[in-house]
This record gives structure tokens, sequence and C-alpha cells, in this order.
């Protein structure tokens, strides 16, 4: 493992989050959030690689993609998928092709765009320390 713990951000893309099942967001507040999210995980040590989803049935594709490539030690799943009751079978698809192709990456979920960090301290606290 590098010196960076590798984490995957699996989201929607914001431009496909059902905004009235999140009250109080919209697009361009979503964008900034975890623009601003990424940014500070970055600033704290941790190499973050962002897969947005789009609602096109690209989703189990784009995944595999990444997870074939590179290892990651945390792959957090974010509230658009989770929190929304008409994207659970995208979720169970997620947590799936988790399972199958990074078994040995932990999970983490996020209750906010802007706290990942909190999130991955909470599975992995010793691996945020010790890199």
């Amino acid at each position: 493992m590098s010196a960076h713990m590798q984490v995957l951000s699996i989201g929607l893309h914001p431009s496909q989050v059902n905004f009235d099942a999140h009250p109080g967001f919209d697009q361009q507040k979503l964008t900034a959030l975890l623009d601003r999210d990424m940014l500070d995980l970055r600033l704290n040590g941790v190499a973050v690689t962002e897969c947005f989803l789009f609602l096109d049935g690209s989703a189990q594709e784009k995944i595999q993609s990444f997870l074939s490539v590179q290892e990651f030690d945390v792959i957090m799943i974010g509230a658009g998928i989770r929190c929304d009751p008409n994207m659970l079978s995208l979720f169970e698809q997620v947590i799936n092709l988790i399972h199958v192709c990074a078994a040995k990456s932990l999970i983490c979920f996020n209750s906010k765009p802007n706290d990942t960090y909190e999130a991955i301290q909470r599975v992995s606290p010793s691996r945020l320390r010790n890199r």
C-alpha cells in the first residue's frame, strides 16, 4: 500500500440525484459540497478517486472498471444511492459488486456530502493515523 490511504467514493452524479428525497440540496449546492469534501480528503492525505454514476444502466460496468484496476482501502457509498428508496436496487448492486470485486475493502457511508473523512475515520482510524 502506498503512503496514502486509497479511497473510492461512489455516488450519483449530481445531475442524477432526486432532490425531492434530499431536501435542502440542489445540484449546484451538492456539487460545491462534494468538491470541497474531495479537496478536504486530499489535504488530509487521502488519495480519493471519484466514481460518479448515471442512471443509464452503466453503473455495474463503471464500478467494475474502477475495481479492476486498483485496490482500495475504503469504499464510500454516497447518500444519493443509499437514502432514496427508489435507488434500493442500485444500492444492492453496488454492495454486491464491492463484495465480489473488492472483498478486502472496508465500506463506509457519509451522513452528508461533506463528512467523508469522518466516515473513513469510523471504519479505519488506525490506517489514517499510520499513513
